[in-house]
């Protein structure tokens, strides 16, 4: 069981300055529940950053996989011998397999994007809190056991406690 933080801020410019300050020293594993998006140099969002990989990756298959499959079909399976043209030409295979490597990219893109955007709260009850606080326009930001244990992220989680500015949840997943 990894020990799971929940802390949620009254206010979202509090919650903005937080975040900035603890992610710009520091990247720890976490998500965050909000309103409003944040404005943030230090915000990557990892699941989503490997789409353009698997884009490039599923594109560079379509053309391969184009590619031969033209030649198989008019070199190999039913060459059609027409006035001494070459079976296989590739500057007229070029529109279908642009055309495969663009649907083949866009195809994996939309599945991969399907299978990492699973709900990134387990367990309902907490799924329910957190929507509800969300509609009183709170913040919530989960950080996992790497970052309840840094001293630095106690040091500024304390100094926002004092403040009465923020909400400490303890949750094991």
């Amino acid at each position: 069981m990894n020990k799971i933080l929940f802390v949620v801020f009254h206010d979202f410019e509090d919650f903005e300055f937080f975040y900035n300050k603890i992610f710009s020293k520091r990247n720890f594993n976490h998500e965050y529940y909000s309103p409003m998006r944040i404005n943030s140099d230090f915000h990557l969002d990892n699941r989503s950053r490997i789409l353009p990989f698997i884009a490039l990756i599923a594109g560079m298959l379509a053309i391969a996989l184009a590619l031969f499959f033209q030649f198989w079909t008019s070199g190999v399976d039913y060459p059609l011998n027409l006035s001494g043209k070459p079976f296989f030409s590739l500057l007229i295979s070029i529109p279908i397999t642009f055309e495969f490597m663009v649907f083949l990219s866009v195809l994996s893109i939309l599945l991969f994007f399907l299978l990492i955007s699973k709900p990134r709260v387990i367990r309902p009850e907490i799924e329910e809190e957190i929507k509800k606080l969300i509609s009183e326009g709170k913040s919530i930001l989960k950080v996992d056991a790497e970052a309840v244990n840094d001293d630095f992220f106690r040091r500024y989680l304390l100094e926002f406690m004092d403040e009465q500015k923020i909400i400490v949840h303890k949750n094991y997943e």
